[in-house]
């Protein structure tokens, strides 16, 4: 039995459309909400009944779009139908990068519904793509390196589209890495979070290498500006109805903005270094998950730089009290011929076999995987790339 909500203004086409539903068998409508409730009642509501589908009344203003959003990123794998006038294809096109899979015009059959229903859920864009955070527990862990090359390896050893997200505001070494400084940057990403179009996304974005990257500027002037979770959410949901992946890097001081990644992130890795201090920071960055009510069983450790007398993977573990997934060794020294950004990406050593392993593993359950599923699919990607030696 499915269950669904609508939500609508005009009453006669509200309730027109419910009596038709009431003949799609196996559909469960408890709820009949305003087109535009409360933001506190809607996540509420959502959390409360988990609607797996959401009627919305669309006019042909699509005025009634950024609801869409709001249920997608209170309830990722939710899926949203329009039902209004006859929509053309401009607003159909619209509805849909808002996350409305499909209009249905009036008349309503309840025969459309329930066909309407199926190929919606059975539909590619409306499953949530995954994303894998990374986090250093100090700085210089080598977090942003592992973020960049599982980011490169994803898209150009398995063909699939990534974003790279740059989630530090204040210290980030990507933009100097790439040798570009983004106009715009993250910032404007989120400071239009409410209407972000595929027009207006392509602004957004930087590609190289065979990825799209989200990037912070290189240069700061005076305070981080204050954004809300919600405004990341709806960001990051736009974001992750168009790749196959998103990898986000996250600095070691997540800002507040920025700690939703950690309670949404399908795959989550804290990196440290393999001595005593940085394993018990890594402990730390485990404990502050916790305490905002992040799930941690898709949650493993990655040790890098691992020289000839390491701390043990057993104490690290013992330590840090979350399972080591893949240990990488020091870097050999930088090909000063090259840039550092292609020598990291080009090179042939053992340390980039284990960036492309840990890509490997990613990029199986994401093919194999779809919500609510996930935090299973964690657990067996650390459980192979644990296992996997390379």
């Amino acid at each position: 039995m499915l269950t669904a909500f609508i939500l609508g203004t005009n009453t006669s086409n509200v309730d027109y459309f419910h009596r038709c539903c009431l003949g799609v068998r196996d559909l469960s409508i408890p709820h009949i909400l305003d087109i535009k409730p409360p933001l506190h009642q809607l996540v509420r509501m959502l959390n409360t009944h988990m609607p797996q589908v959401v009627f919305l009344e669309v006019d042909e203003q699509g005025q009634s779009f950024q609801t869409a959003v709001d249920i997608v990123v209170a309830a990722p794998g939710t899926v949203v139908i329009g039902f209004g006038p006859e929509a053309s294809d401009e607003l159909l096109a619209e509805a849909r990068e808002f996350g409305v899979e499909d209009i249905l015009p009036a008349p309503y059959m309840d025969r459309e519904v329930f066909v309407a229903i199926q190929k919606a859920i059975r539909s590619p864009g409306t499953q949530r793509r995954p994303v894998v955070a990374f986090q250093p527990a100090t700085g210089g862990c080598g977090s942003s390196t592992i973020a960049l090359n599982v980011a490169s390896a994803l898209a150009n050893q398995f063909n699939r589209k990534v974003l790279l997200v740059d989630a530090d505001l204040r210290s980030s070494s990507l933009p100097f890495w790439f040798n570009h400084d983004p106009a715009p940057t993250i910032v404007q990403a989120l400071e239009a979070c409410d209407n972000l179009s595929e027009k207006l996304w392509k602004k957004m974005i930087w590609t190289d290498r065979g990825m799209d990257l989200l990037l912070t500027g290189r240069h700061r002037n005076g305070a981080v500006p204050a954004f809300s979770s919600w405004d990341f959410l709806r960001m990051l949901s736009f974001a992750t109805r168009r790749y196959d992946s998103v990898i986000v890097d996250l600095p070691e001081v997540v800002e507040d903005v920025f700690g939703v990644i950690r309670e949404r992130a399908d795959f989550k890795f804290i990196v440290c270094n393999p001595d005593r201090i940085s394993a018990t920071m890594a402990r730390r960055r485990i404990d502050e998950m916790e305490a905002g009510g992040a799930e941690v069983k898709n949650l493993g450790i990655i040790v890098n730089k691992v020289g000839p007398k390491p701390l043990a993977k057993d104490k690290v573990e013992q330590i840090a009290r979350r399972p080591v997934v893949l240990e990488l060794p020091i870097d050999e020294d930088p090909n000063a011929e090259v840039s550092l950004l292609d020598t990291l990406l080009q090179r042939r050593s053992k340390i980039v076999k284990g960036y492309r392993k840990l890509a490997e593993a990613i990029d199986q359950q994401v093919v194999s995987s779809r919500p609510p599923g996930m935090a299973k699919a964690a657990e067996e990607l650390a459980a192979g790339v644990a296992r996997g030696g390379y």
